[in-house]
């Protein structure tokens, strides 16, 4: 009996259509139709292990993507005798548009001419309207949040190709999807690490990482054997990673003033650090004045005052004639100092020099005009946009 039949029958069992019903509904006899077709057309994976064919489409049916292959989601690929899932492109698109929290992302391939600058801490600048031809030299992935946070993360052709190499043993092989659709896989690998590695991660986007490119032993506990992909056993363990913001990290009076001024808000903050709900609160709290201030503030002096005649405006002047003059420094010379603030050239490089401690704000402040609020934000590190 052929693996086909039985798949077949497999998936004519009560148990696996219940299984699929309770995932999928009434889509369920369309989604097992479709796999049972996918099956009898590929003869590689007709000689694939049945329940590693079950596993494979109930993760994809839990992740409610289609595994049509025309459709660009979701594939079901043979590797030796076991079935594998890989994800496209298009299924981080849908797991990032689910989530409600992205006004754009998108991925495309950058052609010669395209990158105008290349900053190793910023990142790149792109004109699209500057392409010279039709080489490709590599891919870009852009997400922007609605809170206001961006990202952009870009690869090489040859940076993706060293990465399809090392992380797909199927790279070289005529069934690879590396080798069938090139494009795409660059697009999904730029889209993936770009949200794995800046994006808030929700709970699908978490699991897809887990599974994608891998055979699938247990679906409701996610246990998975990475036979195509050994990067993903390491890369979903960044959110781990992640330093915890509370009132015990050394960054927090900083972090703390920054979120007050105005100059990084909380989403961003949850990129890159864990910050509870009770901490962001905190983080977005203003300072109340001590009571033994509000106290001094109001008390009353017992002792009576004398009243004594209201005294004309010069009386209540100071006497400076006695005064040591202070030397100032002529007027046209401090109003020469040029301001540094967020749109001078030399904003990055005056703030890495202080992050660095190989300056002051008063070593700073004998060369340009730096007010507090523009002092406070040098001194508190850059989230990365």
């Amino acid at each position: 009996m052929s693996t086909e039949l039985t798949v077949k029958s497999l998936f004519a069992e009560a148990d696996i259509k219940k299984k699929f019903k309770e995932i999928l509904g009434k889509k369920s006899a369309a989604f097992m139709a479709s796999v049972i077709q996918i099956v009898s057309q590929n003869e590689a994976l007709a000689k694939c292990e049945p329940m590693s064919v079950f596993n494979a489409t109930a993760m994809a049916a839990v992740l409610d993507l289609p595994v049509n292959s025309q459709l660009g989601f979701a594939y079901i690929l043979p590797y030796r005798t076991k079935a594998t899932l890989q994800l496209g492109y298009k299924a981080y698109i849908q797991f990032a548009q689910r989530t409600g929290q992205f006004k754009t992302i998108s991925s495309t391939p950058v052609y010669e001419g395209q990158i105008v600058k290349e900053d190793p801490l910023t990142g790149f600048v792109f004109d699209w309207t500057a392409k010279k031809s039709d080489t490709i030299i590599g891919f870009a992935a852009y997400f922007e949040l609605i809170s206001g946070f961006q990202k952009t993360f870009y690869m090489t052709k040859e940076q993706l190709e060293k990465h399809g190499s090392k992380y797909s043993k199927t790279y070289d092989k005529a069934y690879g999807m590396w080798k069938k659709d090139f494009e795409a896989m660059a697009s999904k690998t730029v889209l993936k690490l770009l949200l794995s590695k800046f994006a808030p991660l929700s709970v699908e986007i978490e699991k897809a990482v887990i599974v994608d490119q891998s055979v699938i032993n247990d679906v409701e506990t996610l246990d998975v054997d990475y036979v195509d992909n050994e990067e993903s056993t390491t890369t979903i363990a960044a959110p781990e990673e992640k330093p915890v913001m509370n009132q015990d990290y050394e960054g927090w009076a900083k972090c703390r003033k920054a979120v007050l001024l105005g100059s990084v808000t909380i989403d961003a903050l949850k990129v890159d650090y864990i910050l509870s709900d009770a901490d962001a609160e905190l983080l977005q709290k203003p300072d109340e004045a001590p009571a033994a201030e509000v106290e001094e503030a109001t008390i009353v002096d017992p002792q009576p005052e004398k009243k004594e005649p209201a005294k004309t405006v010069s009386e209540m002047m100071p006497d400076t004639s006695k005064a040591t003059p202070i030397e100032q420094p002529p007027a046209a010379e401090e109003e020469a100092l040029p301001v540094l603030n967020e749109k001078h050239e030399k904003w990055e490089s005056a703030r890495n020099a202080i992050l660095g401690k190989h300056t002051t704000i008063e070593s700073i402040r004998t060369q340009y005009i730096v007010s507090d609020e523009d002092a406070l934000k040098l001194e508190v590190p850059p989230i990365p946009k």
